[in-house]
């Protein structure tokens, strides 16, 4: 999998970090580009130092498979 591509630094981000905090995960990643949100999750549930829950969400995913395997395509 190509390592996920973070927001550049100082853009904006519409995902509130005090919600974040309130949601109570561990872990939230708001990612520009990725491969697959599903993909990098299971990376984080399998690391043994990342703190769980974990969110991950994209702008766009290149390879996002949808519900039930089918294809996913960004706008």
């Amino acid at each position: 999998m190509t390592p996920p591509a973070a927001a550049a630094p100082g853009a904006f981000d519409p995902i509130d970090p005090d919600v974040v905090l309130r949601a109570g995960l561990g872990r939230f990643e708001h990612l520009a580009v990725v491969d697959s949100t599903m993909e990098r999750a299971r990376e984080l549930a399998a690391d043994p130092s990342c703190p769980l829950p974990a969110a991950v969400v994209a702008d766009v995913q290149t390879r996002g498979r949808g519900r039930r395997g089918g294809a996913r395509q960004d706008r």
